[in-house]
């Protein structure tokens, strides 16, 4: 992490935004340290777990979709042990940033797919 507490864990790719239909425009995604804060507060198990692996999920989902709370929202799914969820929105003064991120069960991607929620990326 920089000195700032800004740390790009990704980008936000166009097939993604289209894929999804979003408006949002392709850029970089930081992970802050206030969203460090909140997923240890919530999800400590999973950060300490998975956190070197917010790029790789980021850049090679196997599912993407949008929560339907949060318009300008991104959520960036991947089997690695389990199934980890990456959610990204975006911040009217830093930009896309990792809000939060949590295991999701394999039944819950079901139900997700069935309602159109999220999208397997094929490869």
């Amino acid at each position: 992490m920089n000195p700032e507490g800004k740390n790009i864990v990704g980008f936000l790719e166009q097939y993604i935004i289209e894929l999804l239909d979003l408006e949002l425009k392709p850029g970089e995604i930081k992970l802050l340290h206030g969203g460090i804060k909140h997923i240890k507060k919530r999800r400590l198990d999973c950060y300490n777990n998975y956190k070197d692996k917010i790029p790789e999920i980021i850049k090679i989902p196997d599912y993407v979709g949008t929560h339907p709370k949060y318009l300008n929202s991104v959520e960036f799914i991947k089997k690695i042990d389990e199934n980890i969820l990456v959610a990204i929105r975006l911040d009217d003064i830093e930009g896309l940033c990792v809000a939060t991120m949590y295991d999701v069960t394999d039944s819950k991607i079901v139900t997700m797919l069935k309602y159109g929620r999220i999208k397997k990326i094929d490869r």
